[in-house]
């Protein structure tokens, strides 16, 4: 057995998504039904806070300037007023296999 960690939408069940197709990054996610799509999983408990915590801040976006060996990143991040931390948490999930 596995311990995982997920991050779950606690009024509807939902969770942080795994797959990402639009590759804008896990900030521009909304939590998904688990049995459409696949909860985003971490190994560490503490990764998963993290990932909550820059979640939360809002939709990140990171845009480079300059040339390809010498550039700038800028980062910035759009607030989601809409995203509660109370809303959210961070829950184990258990995975079994056969040896």
């Amino acid at each position: 057995m596995i311990t995982l960690y997920a991050i779950q939408h606690k009024p509807t069940g939902h969770f942080l998504p795994a797959s990402n197709r639009k590759r804008r990054g896990y900030t521009n996610d909304k939590p998904k039904d688990p049995l459409k799509v696949p909860p985003r999983l971490f190994r560490r408990k503490g990764d998963a806070k993290n990932a909550l915590r820059w979640w939360l801040k809002g939709i990140t976006h990171v845009s480079y300037v300059g040339s390809y060996d010498d550039y700038n990143e800028d980062w910035h991040t759009k607030p989601a007023p809409d995203r509660k931390a109370e809303e959210m948490e961070v829950v184990p999930m258990r995975l079994t296999y056969d040896d």
